[in-house]
């Protein structure tokens, strides 16, 4: 069985050194090589500069560095500074050239840096840098001095502290010296642009850092220049600061003068300013202002710099206008520098045809309609003398009225046109006058007052019967107004022609309003009956009740005569067989009545007093008396007892039962102790088939008494209400009683009534008197 032995080797912290290829050995035998790679720093092998550490302007010189490192290092030239970025990369290019090589080991790295024709900028302290993944590291410092000329100035380094319009001040920041003191700076300058050298404005000492640049042209960009100067010689390469000089005051133009052109515009011209340096005139401006007015904008016009005269136009007809002129100097950014200005010259406009004149309005007169008064204010540019002011004016409606007119003077403002039509709208415009006629103002509208409305037309009446019409017009054709009521005036007349008197008339007079809204249609009411009236319609407005229309007349329907009223009988004038009545004429307020009739009806005694209806008696069933046995008929049977021809043969009292012949009717004597109901039945005077029944009354006559079996004699029989008892003189038993009463009582009440009672019993004593006389 082989045997087998296990060998290992061990290297603990690795140095560059133990890199390389490793094989083992067993006697005779050896294994593969193992390559073993260490990685470490960079190390520097040498670094060296070839050159003196002074040297002059455009000399060269050479900075060695070989370095070692696994991975091969990457070698680099660092330059410090005073001044940031303090530690700069020497890049390729230029007056730098950079060699690289590698050794055979490939381990090393050798870099060489060459600089050719140096320059101050080139001094400072040089080192190299080798580095690798693993880290760096740095060459000690080779220090390089380079004299020769100052560096150039930077354009950034030059401030302007102050410039105007002909000078620019400025100063600058000392540039690198060149390692020899600077001597002098040298300042100077051209226009922009100018192909012409640069003119040399000062020297400066070199421990100075500023000066003034004087005599320069305004608003013009110079190039400037600040190039130092050393025992080496002058700064190179040196850029151009460019500044531009401010403006300045222009200089004032001479003469001025100024003259009327037209009503719209004047004539100026001046002399421009002696010549004078550096002063740029950009143009001119012409002040004109309103001396009317205070305060009044100051305003101006442009003209430009080659120009010495000009017409300024847009001023105001028949103003009088201040003038004077102004150079002016603007700049790029807005900035305006002006001269001082002229003398002034005054001028005045001619006159042109004014505006229109303002805030025309046209008011109602209130005292009186028919006029307006038109009020204006003159036009804002009268443009000249107003001589008048001419007022047109014409009706609204139609378009095609005729155009009216009135003149004024022009100091006027208000004028009041009369005679215009009532109501309506007129156009009125007004035109302002000067030398010529100015525009129209423009059109504005009045309105002429309301006055009383012409008549309504085409009234017509329609008759709704005994006590009612309807009217209806239409609106009046020329209004005058808003129509805002009508009032309706009527009348009426009746005739009348009975016994024997003359022919009479009255008239009734009455008007209703009606409101707004104005209707045209109206009903009359509480007319009377068979009345001619007579209607007629007036229209109302603000301006008053006018005309009333063409009267139309109408009769109402006939009815039946007005309600008569039966007045109550007086009891105290009651006997066994008569009664006296009152009686009250009718009223004619229907129409005229024509005969009454006195309608009588005896009551059952077992029945009520209304179970007899005098509005159901026909006259075709009249009973007269004439003809019948009055004693003899029926109860609630009703008859005529009397019949009067009118109202005027009316008697005032009526004995009923008296037995005479009234108009053909029997006024037959009343049964004593019955219960009688009267009334009065009045017919119209055209139509019997129209009439009136008046309100029932009732009455009783008195019972039929004897005195101890003896009647009296019947001039002298008496009768007491109180106790029915009939005497000569007076009732005993009444007397007896009363006086009885009154001693007992002591009372003044009971005396009163015993001597109303003793009146009562003279009167009836008295009516029967009457009855038999």
């Amino acid at each position: 069985m082989p045997r087998s032995t296990l060998g290992i080797l061990n290297i603990t912290s690795l140095r560059r050194f133990d890199a390389g290829l490793y094989r083992c050995r067993y006697e005779e035998l050896f294994s593969l090589p193992a390559q073993i790679n260490v990685h470490y720093i960079p190390f520097l092998v040498r670094a060296n500069f070839s050159g003196d550490d002074v040297m002059d302007f455009g000399s060269s010189f050479t900075l060695l560095c070989i370095a070692e490192g696994n991975p091969i290092p990457t070698v680099l030239f660092y330059r410090t500074t005073r001044t940031l970025p303090y530690v700069t990369e020497i890049l390729h290019g230029g007056n730098v050239h950079y060699t690289d090589g590698v050794t055979a080991t490939s381990k090393t790295k050798e870099t060489i840096l060459t600089i050719h024709n140096t320059s101050t900028s080139d001094s400072g302290e040089y080192f190299c840098r080798a580095s690798n993944p693993h880290g760096h590291v740095n060459s000690s410092l080779f220090h390089v001095f380079i004299q020769g000329p100052p560096s150039s100035i930077d354009p950034a380094d030059i401030v302007v502290v102050r410039k105007t319009n002909s000078s620019i001040a400025i100063n600058w920041t000392e540039p690198y010296d060149g390692g020899r003191a600077i001597l002098e700076y040298t300042v100077s300058y051209k226009e922009e642009g100018s192909v012409d050298d640069y003119q040399v404005a000062d020297t400066v000492n070199g421990s100075e850092f500023a000066t003034t640049i004087s005599d320069l042209m305004e608003l013009t960009v110079y190039s400037i220049l600040v190039v130092a100067e050393n025992d080496k010689g002058q700064a190179r390469g040196t850029e151009p600061a460019k500044v531009r000089t401010e403006a300045g005051v222009p200089p004032s133009p001479r003469d001025f003068r100024a003259a009327v052109w037209n009503s719209t515009s004047a004539f100026v011209e001046w002399k421009p300013a002696p010549s004078q340096k550096n002063k740029i005139i950009s143009y001119y401006r012409v002040y004109y202002v309103d001396v009317r007015k205070r305060p009044s904008p100051l305003l101006y016009a442009i003209v430009g710099r080659d120009k010495t005269s000009d017409v300024i136009s847009g001023l105001r007809s028949f103003i009088k206008y201040a003038l004077h002129v102004r150079a002016v100097n603007e700049w790029e950014d807005g900035t305006q520098l002006l001269a001082p200005p002229t003398n002034t010259m005054s001028i005045t406009t001619l006159e042109d045809a004014p505006c229109e004149p303002q805030n025309v309005t046209g008011e109602t007169i209130v005292s009186s309609t028919s006029t307006l008064r038109v009020v204006w204010k003159q036009p804002i540019h009268p443009n000249g003398l107003i001589r008048k002011y001419t007022i047109y004016y014409r009706k609204k409606i139609p378009e095609s009225s005729q155009k009216l007119n009135v003149t004024v003077n022009g100091d006027r403002t208000a004028v009041i046109i009369g005679n215009l039509t009532l109501y309506t709208t007129y156009v009125i415009q007004i035109q302002a006058h000067t030398i010529e006629p100015g525009p129209l103002s423009q059109p504005v509208e009045g309105v002429t007052g309301q006055g009383p409305p012409s008549a309504p037309r085409q009234l017509t009446v329609l008759n709704n019967g005994r006590r009612s019409v309807s009217l209806q017009w239409t609106d009046p054709a020329i209004p005058r107004g808003v129509v805002i009521q009508y009032t309706i005036f009527y009348r009426g007349r009746k005739w009348y022609s009975g016994h024997g008197r003359k022919r009479e008339s009255f008239s009734v007079r009455s008007s209703r309003v009606v409101k707004s809204p104005p209707l045209t249609t109206y009903t009359v009411d509480d007319l009377t009956p068979n009345t001619l009236w007579t209607f007629y319609v007036a229209a109302s407005s603000e301006g008053g009740i006018g005309d009333a229309s063409k009267p139309v007349s109408e009769r109402t329907l006939e009815a039946e005569p007005s309600p008569v009223v039966a007045a109550p009988p007086d009891p105290c004038t009651f006997t066994e067989t008569t009664a006296t009545l009152p009686l009250v004429a009718p009223s004619e307020g229907n129409g005229r009545t024509g005969r009454i009739d006195l309608l009588v009806a005896a009551v059952e005694s077992n029945s009520s007093s209304d179970a007899v209806d005098f509005t159901t008696f026909a006259p075709a069933s009249n009973v007269s008396a004439a003809a019948v046995n009055v004693s003899a008929l029926n109860a609630s049977q009703i008859y005529v007892a009397a019949t009067f021809e009118s109202r005027d043969t009316l008697p005032a009292e009526f004995i009923l039962g008296r037995g005479e012949t009234v108009n053909g009717y029997t006024n037959a004597p009343l049964r004593p102790g019955t219960t009688y109901r009267y009334g009065l039945r009045v017919y119209s005077a055209t139509n019997d088939s129209l009439f009136t029944t008046s309100n029932p009354q009732t009455l009783t006559t008195l019972k039929d008494i004897e005195t101890d079996g003896e009647p009296m004699r019947e001039r002298e029989r008496e009768y007491c209400f109180v106790c029915s008892h009939v005497e000569c003189i007076g009732c005993p038993r009444c007397l007896y009683t009363i006086v009885s009463a009154a001693s007992c009582a002591g009372g003044a009440l009971l005396g009163m009534i015993s001597i109303a009672v003793l009146l009562c019993c003279v009167k009836r004593a008295r009516a029967v008197r009457g009855y038999y006389k």
